[in-house]
């Protein structure tokens, strides 16, 4: 999509930015660039190119942007999907696949009901 100077994509994408992503899918296909900042990046928003270019031929593809010499908000996120393949990746993932199994989803349930609960009395009140 066409992006300002210096600020890339950003201005568009401050509000709603799934739908936004979401749209320009269905305007330029699964596969188109974005600029965030002055930074190029490449969006995969179909589970087929996914699947193609990631799992099939991973390999070519197995790293992310390395952020450490960025001044972004997003460095100091610690996000997963940011983190360059390597062992702290590697670690991440096995705490957050373990963190989301439908076991350990279960055992959230009553906490998520609680918290649901005092939120709406909260907001009632």
């Amino acid at each position: 999509p066409p992006s300002y100077p210096i600020v890339g994509n950003l201005l568009q994408l401050i509000t709603r930015p799934l739908d936004k992503l979401n749209q320009w899918s269905k305007e330029y296909g699964p596969i188109y660039s974005v600029y965030l900042g002055q930074k190029f990046f490449i969006v995969l928003n179909n589970h087929e190119v996914v699947n193609d270019l990631i799992v099939k031929r991973g390999s070519n593809y197995s790293s992310r942007y390395d952020f450490n010499n960025s001044n972004s908000i997003l460095v100091k996120s610690n996000l997963i999907a940011l983190t360059p393949y390597g062992d702290k990746w590697k670690r991440d993932r096995t705490v957050a696949y373990s963190a989301l199994t439908s076991i350990s989803i279960k055992s959230y349930y009553n906490y998520i009901t609680n918290d649901s609960e005092r939120l709406l009395k909260d907001l009632m009140t």
